[in-house]
């Protein structure tokens, strides 16, 4: 497994991943756009994006935008292993995450997240909006 940074090379594999993890994934231009504007980070397995994390720093504090990993790699600390680079880096990271999303709940309770807030019906479902549950890491 190697941990590097994403490239516009990657987009074709970071949309497929995207479309693969997410019920409403982001666009191929959106994740474009992050190409250029945010952090995007990856971890690769015999050539293929199995996991990444794009995020925007500034200063001493993050903001994760999103974190998926292939079905087939789940379990591995794959995210967490991206996840502690950022924390590694900044005193303090937010995030959003589903309500109904309880897996990437344990996982960021683990990381040391705690939920400081909720914003209601900011999520597009199958059964019309869902609630995100905002989180805080601190040092």
């Amino acid at each position: 497994m190697i941990k590097r940074t994403a490239t516009s090379a990657d987009l074709p594999q970071l949309s497929a991943l995207e479309a693969a993890c997410n019920p409403h994934p982001w666009s191929s231009r959106q994740l474009e756009a992050s190409l250029k504007q945010d952090s995007v980070d990856v971890i690769e397995h015999e050539g293929q994006i199995v996991s990444m994390l794009v995020s925007k720093s500034l200063f001493d504090e993050a903001e994760i935008y999103l974190v998926d990993t292939l079905a087939a790699f789940r379990r591995m600390g794959l995210a967490k292993q991206l996840i502690h680079g950022l924390q590694a880096a900044n005193e303090r990271i937010f995030l959003e995450v589903r309500q109904s999303n309880v897996a990437a709940q344990h996982v960021y309770a683990a990381l040391g997240f705690r939920q400081i807030a909720v914003r209601r019906a900011y999520y597009v479902c199958d059964e019309g909006r869902e609630d995100a549950l905002i989180l805080e890491w601190s040092r």
